[in-house]
């Protein structure tokens, strides 16, 4: 996985209900635009790992960075379940 990683305040890892600690990233998919703006990912919650064993979880499927850094930047989740209300919220990108 490689991907650009969203930051809630003070930190890199989003809490959940739980306790448990998510990163959450934009991962690209292959074959898209070249303009930052314009290319297709997904939104990506990876759990820590555990002994290597990382839990993915899709929360946006085919969005573009643009609409999905603005939904980001417009509110700042603090918790994994609010990052999930977020990504629900961004427009899958025309195809």
């Amino acid at each position: 996985m490689d991907g650009t990683a969203y930051r809630p305040p003070g930190g890199y890892l989003f809490r959940d209900q739980a306790g448990d600690n998510w990163w959450i990233i934009f991962q690209e998919l292959p074959h898209t635009a070249s303009q930052r703006s314009s290319v297709h990912g997904d939104v990506l919650g990876c759990s820590e790992s555990h002994d290597e064993l990382v839990h993915v979880r899709v929360l946006a499927s085919n969005v573009t960075r643009a609409d999905a850094d603005a939904a980001f930047r417009q509110k700042t989740p603090s918790s994994y379940e609010e990052v999930a209300a977020v990504a629900a919220r961004i427009p899958r990108a025309a195809t």
